[in-house]
Order: structure tokens, then C-alpha cells, then sequence
């Protein structure tokens, strides 16, 4: 874990703070107003603490006005107190409730004055701490315990400890420290990466994840994108500035959009039914869908950085009841959810061969996404920019999976033969987030925001993209005959064959986990090829190597774990010696 906390993590990241802000300029003043009355009502307050006398001037009155419902902003101040003057003999059991009362005081403090400031403004959210601290929550798959969990309430939640801390509901984790040092940090770090794993596992709808650090008296906001942990400066909670900066964080975590809370705003849980809503894009349109439902998922994003690869059991029909046991989700197809490494290096000729204007690769991305190779040389790569993807109608689906199968469907359409062999795919494409200025594409632009050239080299651009799959199959393992594992590795060594030579498209990840088992009508066992996320068109006279290795490592071609390429006659000879 060590390796990869110092091998994935930028420190220092001036912007984190800013992409927890609202989009909407409305709740930009307001949060920005809110900040500043907060960080002054309580700076006033520490002052008047490290005075050690009690005056009657405007910081201790505007905090008696603001009390209400049994709540008490002098006494939850005074809770949080110690690690504002940070007391260099604490532990870190003590630390816990002093972190937890300063979000509450937040909470309350931002639900008030918001109310004071714009009568009209709807608080879209409160951000409070579980009750239950330095302890295991529901979903774990470990007994690893979390010292201080924050969630998002309705903003008429009482402003209190929440109970029951479950990682199906955990927005963010505080890893605490009762001092701060490198050694400390990292240590902290470390956790925090195990933790939010388990988010990402638990929780469907995570795009991307936030956490916090706590040593001793210094926060660090980290912001969880696919490949990358993004650190904010130190902010120091015994200085004025450090204070406004966490309360900046707090603030904009209160009003900001769902979709900059790292949730995905096309997939919502329906209370009534007892299942999920999944928009599916359809179409080239941004924002055009089709609504499939769901309860339950045979893969999670079970690690932390990647894909994030999650595969739903889901129906187009609306449940007309909520789904139990007893009246569950008839699944007709597998909703595929995962992230799609990209950047803008292009493929090159060798500057021995005659380039022709045909030949010129075209930099804009709405013309030729396929064009978009995956990063090997980083020092080359450089994302598009903001305006473009604004500008974008569309994207082109040529380099996603969804695409690669409407070729084969399209392509094997006429041969009865091979049906069942291959995966059908009938809606899918680029997801597209909601927003005020109309549908945003969904990629690591959107969520880290820009980067300079240095952090652009080292972070892959990611799209997310989403689609349905036919048929349902089920795991190799669950063949019980050798008669029909044969039939099956037939029919799967068929598709490839076909697939390879017909629509000119290679596989490149053959292994049991890829290989299916689906049961006919008649009661029989026909095997399928799933799973082409590593799937590139060989009809290309150049192709690049993929140095993202996202298959199964046993089963991988030498290219992807060396980094050159090899010829398409290679790799197919390859990609077949499965057994």
C-alpha cells in the first residue's frame, strides 16, 4: 500500500477546494458570503477563548442569537475548542469528538445564516459525522474500523450525530492522527485508500470520492479520481486561514451539486420501488436516454483506482411494485458502467514515411474520437480542454466498447450460426451528468478540473461511459460436464475467430472470467465471448499498445505487460492459446 499511496497521490493541489464549489452562481455568492460569516463568528470566538475573558461584544451575542433547538453554538464550540488550539498532548480517541462537534457547528452554522443571508436559498444538503466512531461499518468487507464518517443529510435533520454507520451511506471518511509528521500522514493516507475502496464497492452511484485527512491540527481535503489522489494544501485548524479553508470545504460540500460530491446524478435509488433507476445513453444526443431498473449487481468496483467496472442485472420494464423476494427484478440484460482510458496523443507516422494530408491525424476530438490513443507517452499527453468538450454535440463511440459490439452485431448480423456467441448490446454510449448549463460530459475533466501540463502528463483522461448487454450468462465454474465446457469453449473460440477475422476486431483478453455459460430454451449450454473493454480495431495499419492492463493478468498478451507491439498475427495466435 505504501508503493502506491506515493505512486498515485499529488500533494498540494491548489483546486481540490474549488471543485467542491457550486456550479450555480447563485450558491456560488451564497457560499462564498457564508464562508466569510462563519470563519468571522468563529475566529471571534477563538480569540475571545485565548483571551480567557468572556466579553460582550458582537462575536458572543451573534453566537447566543444563533442558538436554537436545544443546539448551542458556545457549547459545541467549546467541544471542538482543543483541537483549534491544538493540544499537543491529545490522542486520537480525544480528537474524534473535537472534529466531529466543528462539522456539527458547521452544519448548524449553515443552515442559519444561509437562511439569514437569502430567504429564498434552498440548502441542498447538511454534511454530519455517525455517531459511531473508530468503528467497522455495515459493508465492510474487513473489520477494519473508520475513525470519523460524514454523511449528507436533509437539510431538516436535526443537527445531531448520525446513527447507524453503513458504507452504503458514507460520503466521506476522516482518517485521524493525534500528530502531524510525513510518517503520520502517510499512514493516514494508506487507510484512507482502503476505506474508500470499500465506498466504491458499496455504493453504485460513485463517480468519485472525497476524504479526509486529520493530523493533529492539520486537514488535507483528497478528492478520488480513477487514477489519482488529489491533496489540498495543509489547513492548519489553530490559524484563520486554515479554518476558512476547511470551512470553505464544508460550506461548498453543503451547497454544491450532487454531481461534484462524486455522485452520479443519471443513477437514483427510488424509495417506492426499492430499486435503482439507470439511464442508459441512447443515441448521439447528449442527455438522450433510456431508464433501466435494477436491485442488485453481479460485479462492484472492487478496487480503488481503474475502471471502476460495475455490472447491474437490470430490465427496461418499471417495476409496478416494490422489489422483494417474493416480486423481484426479472433481468433481461447486464448494464455495464465503467470509465474508458483516453488521451491526446496521437498516433504518428515514423518521420521516414511520406505524410500525406490524409494521413494527418485531426486534433479534434468531435471528429475522430478513435483517434485518441492510450497514453504511452506521457510526457506527450495533454487532455482536451474545457471549451471543446462544452462545445462537443456529440462524441464518437468509436473507441468504446459499446461501439466495438454494434460493429460485430452489425457485421454477424446475417450469420443464424453464431447467434448467442457474442454479446448484443442495444443501448449505450458516453454518460453525460446534468447540469444548469446543460448535459456535461462525464470524464476526468469534469472532476479534477484543469490541470496543469505537469499533472496532465501523469493523469490518464478518462470518459465513462455505460450499456446494456445480452444474454445473461453465467461463470465457467458453474459447468458441471466436461461435454459441455468443450461446447462452450467452442462456441467462444468461434465468436473470436469470427469477430477477428470478419469485423476486424481482437479481443486481446480471453480468459475464463470472459467466457460465459448460457442456457437455452431447450435446456442446453451454448458458450459467449464477453467483456471487449480491451478490444482494438487490427484494421488499423498502426496499432498502439495498450499500456493500461485491465485484463486478467495470466491471460494477458506480452504486448500489454511490455509496452510494444507486437504484429496483429501475433496477437491473435496469442489471444486463442487460452487452455
Amino acid at each position: 500500500m505504501t508503493k502506491e499511496v506515493e505512486s498515485r497521490r499529488v500533494r498540494g493541489a491548489v483546486s481540490v477546494l474549488d471543485q467542491a464549489q457550486p456550479d450555480d452562481p447563485h450558491h456560488l455568492r451564497l457560499a462564498q458570503r457564508l464562508t466569510d460569516r462563519i470563519a468571522e463568528l468563529i475566529n471571534g470566538l477563538v480569540l475571545e477563548a485565548e483571551s480567557g475573558i468572556e466579553s460582550e461584544d458582537r462575536w458572543r451575542k451573534q453566537a447566543v442569537t444563533l442558538s436554537d433547538d436545544g443546539f448551542s453554538v458556545n457549547s459545541m464550540f467549546d467541544k471542538a475548542r482543543p483541537w483549534l488550539q491544538s493540544r499537543n498532548r491529545s490522542t486520537e480517541r480525544e480528537m474524534y469528538a473535537w472534529i466531529s462537534a466543528f462539522v456539527l457547528l458547521a452544519a448548524h452554522l449553515i443552515r442559519r445564516i444561509s437562511a439569514d443571508e437569502d430567504i429564498n436559498a434552498i440548502l441542498p444538503r447538511l454534511i454530519l459525522p455517525f455517531s459511531g466512531t473508530d468503528k467497522t461499518p455495515v459493508g465492510s468487507d474487513s473489520d477494519k474500523r473508520v475513525d470519523v464518517a460524514l454523511t449528507c443529510c436533509n437539510t431538516d435533520s436535526p443537527i445531531a450525530p448520525q446513527p447507524d454507520i453503513d458504507y452504503g451511506d458514507v460520503f466521506a471518511i476522516a482518517e485521524v492522527k493525534a500528530k502531524f509528521t510525513d510518517a503520520s500522514f502517510d499512514d493516514a493516507l494508506a487507510q484512507l485508500f482502503d476505506y474508500t475502496r470499500q465506498v466504491y464497492y458499496n455504493q453504485i452511484d460513485r463517480r468519485f470520492a472525497w476524504g479526509l485527512t486529520c493530523c493533529g491540527a492539520v486537514v488535507n481535503a483528497c478528492q478520488f479520481n480513477n487514477y489519482k489522489v488529489r491533496i489540498s494544501p495543509d489547513m492548519d485548524m489553530t490559524s484563520r486561514d486554515g479554518r476558512a479553508e476547511f470551512i470553505r470545504l464544508l460550506v461548498g460540500w453543503s451547497l454544491c451539486e450532487r454531481r461534484r460530491l462524486g455522485y452520479d446524478e443519471t443513477i437514483t435509488w427510488l424509495d417506492d420501488l426499492n430499486c435503482y433507476e439507470i439511464e442508459v445513453p441512447s443515441g448521439t444526443v447528449p442527455g438522450d436516454h433510456v431508464s433501466y431498473y435494477s436491485s442488485s449487481f453481479i460485479r462492484g468496483a472492487d478496487r480503488l483506482f481503474g475502471r471502476h467496472c460495475r455490472c447491474l442485472l437490470a430490465t427496461h420494464i418499471r417495476p409496478m411494485e416494490p422489489v422483494s423476494a417474493t416480486s423481484p427484478i426479472e433481468p433481461t440484460v447486464v448494464v455495464k458502467d465503467s470509465w474508458t482510458i483516453y488521451s491526446l496523443t496521437m498516433e504518428m507516422p515514423p518521420a521516414t514515411e511520406t505524410v500525406t494530408a490524409a494521413d494527418t491525424p485531426d486534433v479534434d476530438i468531435a471528429v475522430d474520437m478513435s483517434r485518441l490513443q492510450v497514453q504511452a507517452d506521457s510526457a506527450s499527453c495533454l487532455w482536451p480542454s474545457a471549451d471543446t468538450l462544452r462545445n462537443l454535440d456529440h462524441v464518437s463511440n468509436l473507441r468504446s466498447e459499446h461501439a466495438m459490439l454494434r460493429t460485430i452485431n452489425s457485421m454477424l448480423a446475417d450469420d443464424r450460426d453464431l447467434d448467442g456467441t457474442y454479446p448484443v448490446s442495444t443501448d449505450g454510449g458516453w454518460v453525460y451528468q446534468p447540469s444548469g448549463n446543460g448535459p456535461v460530459l462525464d470524464c476526468t475533466l469534469e472532476i479534477a478540473g484543469d490541470l496543469d501540463a505537469k499533472e496532465q502528463s501523469t493523469t490518464p483522461f478518462c470518459l465513462h461511459g455505460r450499456h446494456t448487454l445480452a444474454p445473461i450468462g453465467m461463470p465457467l465454474r458453474t459447468v458441471t460436464s466436461a461435454p459441455e465446457l468443450i461446447t462452450i469453449l467452442y462456441d467462444a473460440m468461434r465468436a473470436h475467430s469470427a469477430i477477428s477475422e470478419r469485423c476486424r476486431i481482437l479481443h486481446r483478453d480471453i480468459s475464463e472470467n470472459n467466457i460465459l455459460a448460457v442456457q437455452r430454451d431447450d435446456g442446453s449450454i451454448h458458450g459467449v465471448l464477453m467483456d471487449f473493454d480491451c478490444a482494438v480495431d487490427v484494421s488499423a495499419q498502426r496499432v498502439a499498445a495498450r499500456p493500461e492492463r485491465t485484463g486478467t493478468l495470466s491471460f494477458m498478451s506480452s504486448a500489454n505487460l511490455k509496452r510494444f507491439q507486437l504484429s496483429t498475427l501475433s496477437l491473435i495466435i496469442e489471444s486463442c492459446c487460452f487452455i
